[in-house]
């Protein structure tokens, strides 16, 4: 369904997974310096199921490095003027729009 769309790395769970939980898992990825910030929660409707997605921002400092193995799905580092242009599903440009002036 979201074939040929850009997408975030993503954690996936079958149940709610409090932040602490959610940031407990990216720092064993992620190195010190980085700061993992909750955006919001938003509840998604598609024909066949109910998304509940949690948005987080991560602030990395330009001394620090993000290591390869977070780069584990092939994404690419992309700058903020450069990421409204790509093509994102609906659930996250309509919150893209909200994080990143144009």
């Amino acid at each position: 369904m979201w074939k040929g769309l850009y997408q975030f790395p993503l954690i996936e769970t079958k149940k709610y997974s409090s932040s602490d939980t959610i940031r407990k898992r990216l720092k064993k990825t992620l190195p010190d310096g980085i700061r993992i910030e909750k955006t919001h929660q938003e509840k998604h409707l598609l024909t066949h199921q109910e998304l509940n997605a949690t948005f987080y921002n991560l602030v990395c400092p330009k001394n620090v490095e993000i290591p390869q193995t977070f780069n584990q799905l092939e994404n690419e580092l992309i700058k903020n003027e450069n990421i409204l242009g790509l093509p994102f599903p609906q659930l996250i440009q309509k919150n893209l729009l909200k994080l990143i002036k144009p």
